[in-house]
């Protein structure tokens, strides 16, 4: 389980600050699978990295009894290692055979040369691929994505290979994503549950769809750069919620 207690973070200083989540408190219990709809300013990706591990809130704590992915990919936290010293270094840490995780990674990209070359001198692309297929190749509790591009680029094969990688994960994991609309929501499969982020308030939903509809009935978030960034809108969460029809 993840537990997150009073989370609350912000960023800046004075008349600069600007609050990205505020008290959260949120049991997310084992195979969990949610996403979190939030605008391109809502702070999305700020809780995701909290409940990773790879940032501090500003305030709370979080508590975690389980192996949680992280967000983006763990390469482009280690500048110097092969993607063969990266993957013998996660063997050791999660207890897994480095030789079943070179086997995966070389299958999902495609290139038997994967594992002699260090991450950031590869294309983008390609870059991209094998931090998603890092993700997917180690047996974690809950698997973290940043947006719902589970997937990388128009490469079908590799399409397929992650349609399939996340179809098996989801059956005994936890799924946690974030997305910034309901059409990027809509793309994905299965029976998940929805959260909104805004104005730094979290508020859950059992069915996604619900969530869909709550959060494109909603004001977009502001710029944070813009003068009158910080102004209350005035929206009811639940008026909104009662005027649609839906209960959280």
């Amino acid at each position: 389980m993840i537990v997150l207690n009073s989370v609350s973070k912000s960023v800046g200083r004075r008349q600069f600050k600007r609050v990205l989540l505020e008290d959260v408190n949120w049991a997310i219990k084992p195979r969990t699978q949610v996403v979190i709809l939030g605008g391109r300013h809502s702070g999305a990706k700020a809780l995701l990295n909290i409940i990773g591990g790879i940032d501090l809130p500003t305030t709370g704590w979080v508590e975690r009894n389980a192996k949680v992915s992280i967000p983006g990919g763990v390469f482009r936290y280690m500048l110097s290692d092969t993607t063969h010293q990266l993957i013998a270094r996660l063997s050791r840490l999660y207890h897994v055979r480095a030789k079943e995780i070179n086997e995966f990674v070389m299958e999902a990209v495609g290139r038997r040369d994967i594992l002699s070359v260090t991450p950031h001198s590869l294309p983008a692309v390609i870059r991209q691929q094998l931090s998603i297929a890092l993700i997917y190749a180690f047996p974690y509790d809950y698997y973290l994505f940043e947006s719902t591009a589970i997937v990388a680029g128009n490469d079908m094969r590799f399409r397929a290979f992650c349609e399939k990688a996340f179809e098996l994960r989801s059956k005994e994991a936890g799924i946690i994503m974030t997305a910034s609309s309901g059409k990027a929501a809509r793309r994905v499969s299965g029976d998940m549950m929805g959260a909104i982020l805004y104005h730094g308030n979290l508020t859950l939903y059992e069915r996604l769809s619900d969530a869909i509809v709550v959060f494109e009935s909603l004001p977009p978030e502001e710029d944070p750069t813009a003068a009158n960034a910080h102004q209350d809108t005035g929206l009811n969460m639940g008026e909104l919620e009662e005027s649609l029809g839906l209960s959280v």
